[in-house]
């Protein structure tokens, strides 16, 4: 199946923001077997593949920029290199009880990525940089390496600011 996606709007924070009147042609094609269905999407911002079998989601990779989409064995994996990225925008999305991705069961995620504009929310931007996520059971494990902050962080799973569910920062480089 192809579309330009004219018409269509993405309300996610960036890279996967669209608005309705932009172009982006997308090519998405599905192929059944005995073991479940896999999904492949195609794009200029990114290439993915989905594996399903009866109890829903497997494995999965989405991967920015060039270079190949490699489904990774068990999980998800996001990849790849992002013009833009602001962690805290993504940390709310799904962290917040209304909203369907906060409530959903995901197979073990890990994310890795290059991303030339960097920011954590009203703190602002922190530069260039690669930043790492990993799921665990009660908390995402991010490593962060820019041009002004290294570092790791610990967010726990529901994390609200102000909340009753600390953040653990681990600091090895801060210019502000």
């Amino acid at each position: 199946v192809y579309s330009d996606l004219q018409g269509v709007g993405v309300d996610l924070p960036a890279p996967l923001h669209k608005a309705s009147k932009d172009k982006l042609p997308l090519t998405l094609s599905w192929h059944p077997s005995h073991r479940g269905q896999r999904f492949a999407l195609r794009s200029q911002l990114l290439q993915g593949e989905m594996q399903l079998n009866n109890e829903g989601l497997e494995r999965g990779v989405v991967h920015f920029g060039g270079g190949k989409a490699v489904l990774p064995s068990q999980g998800i994996a996001i990849t790849g290199k992002v013009a833009q990225l602001d962690v805290l925008e993504w940390q709310q999305l799904f962290a917040d009880s209304d909203n369907a991705l906060a409530g959903s069961q995901w197979p073990t995620t890990q994310l890795a990525l290059a991303v030339e504009e960097l920011s954590l929310g009203g703190l602002g931007q922190v530069g260039t940089g690669d930043i790492a996520f990993t799921q665990e059971e009660r908390a995402w494990q991010l490593q962060m390496q820019s041009e002004r902050l290294s570092g790791e962080l610990w967010v726990p799973n529901q994390y609200q600011p102000r909340g009753d569910r600390p953040l653990t920062a681990h600091v090895d480089k801060l210019i502000w």
